[in-house]
């Protein structure tokens, strides 16, 4: 029962500032509010504070800080991908960009650079004897050997020269 008394009170109190609330007691000792005094009974009259907590609808500052937070947050992990990135690059090299000319020219004249492709270098001095690993192993017929290592599809050093 004091239940209901409380939400019929919440209902009202929208009107509070328009309207005077009566509390009775109807004839079974229930509380009852009502807008108009009761009749036959002592109406004990309610006051009710206006219940305004402040602020807006829309977003409060707060919001805002914790919108920009996650905003910085997300750049914040964006640049530390890209260094990370990077210095993978770094780490491993990444191979050099060569023009068609140039390139086409170092694998007629079978000339193994740093930054080359291992694809690139492979067709520059053929086939190699051994790969062991990164190791591309060459033992020319005539004696002498050359190697060239490869670290994520590129050369990274060139020992010797190709042999005919």
């Amino acid at each position: 029962m004091r239940v209901m008394a409380f939400f019929i009170l919440l209902m009202v109190a929208g009107w509070a500032h328009a309207a005077t609330v009566y509390r009775c007691e109807d004839a079974a000792g229930r509380a009852v509010f009502s807008q108009t005094p009761c009749s036959g009974s002592a109406a004990e009259e309610v006051q009710i504070r206006r219940n305004e907590i402040g602020g807006t609808l829309g977003p409060t500052e707060g919001y805002h800080r914790e919108q920009e937070l996650r905003r910085l947050s997300g750049e914040r992990r964006e640049i530390e991908r890209r260094y990370e990135r990077a210095l993978s690059d770094i780490e491993r090299g990444a191979c050099r960009e060569f023009n068609s000319t140039d390139l086409r020219t170092m694998i007629i004249k079978n000339q193994v650079v740093e930054g080359m492709t291992q694809a690139d270098a492979l067709r520059a001095w053929g086939r190699p004897s051994s790969v062991n690993g990164s190791q591309h192993a060459y033992h020319w017929p005539r004696g002498g050997s050359s190697y060239f290592y490869v670290r994520n599809g590129c050369v990274t050093t060139v020992q010797g020269t190709y042999q005919r």
